[in-house]
């Protein structure tokens, strides 16, 4: 077996991606907004993987593209005020479902719990996490969960061509982690 690593860092091929149905000029639309700066830190134990940790993720809110320059300045603007509030935070505080020893190749399915900060809001958030250690070196994977945009006060700008704007918005992030 292959030495696993137990500190890595989130790399460039990270990325965090908000869907979101609305009727645009009449017709269902799912907005797709996705920002690729995220960083973070996961420290894991291979001989037991309950002790394994996972440090606050930082998704950078600044760099959210969507198909539309408007949406992008929509988003970054009123409804997430970037100039004022640069990274959209999640700080974990439980895992569960990992657990025993870790080997490479292994495909892990657990939980993640914690807070999650989107301007200056916090609420709490589980994400279903699906990981694979591709080597000793390596962890990819995609978190999901779904948020509701009242909790978080995010309002979205009436504008007459746009509407019918889901509550709930589906998260993910897919990560790649490299030893760090």
């Amino acid at each position: 077996d292959p030495a696993i690593s137990t500190s890595f860092e989130l790399t460039d091929a990270s990325s965090a991606t908000f869907r979101i149905d609305e009727e645009l000029r009449g017709s269902p639309v799912t907005v797709v907004g996705t920002s690729r700066i995220v960083l973070g830190l996961i420290e894991i134990d291979p001989d037991e993987l309950s002790n394994s940790q996972i440090g606050e993720i930082l998704i950078n809110a600044r760099d959210c593209e969507t198909d539309s320059g408007l949406r992008n300045r929509a988003i970054r603007g009123p409804i997430l005020d970037t100039d004022t509030f640069e990274f959209i935070s999640f700080v974990p505080s439980t895992i569960e479902g990992l657990e025993g020893p870790a080997a490479v190749g292994d495909e892990l399915t657990f939980t993640v719990s914690g807070e999650l900060t989107i301007r200056d809001v916090t609420q709490p958030v589980t994400f279903d996490v699906i990981a694979v250690l591709t080597s000793g070196s390596t962890i990819e994977g995609t978190a999901t969960t779904v948020v509701e945009r009242g909790p978080f006060d995010l309002v979205i700008p009436s504008v007459p061509s746009v509407a019918n704007v889901a509550e709930e918005v589906p998260l993910s992030l897919d990560f790649v982690a490299e030893s760090a």
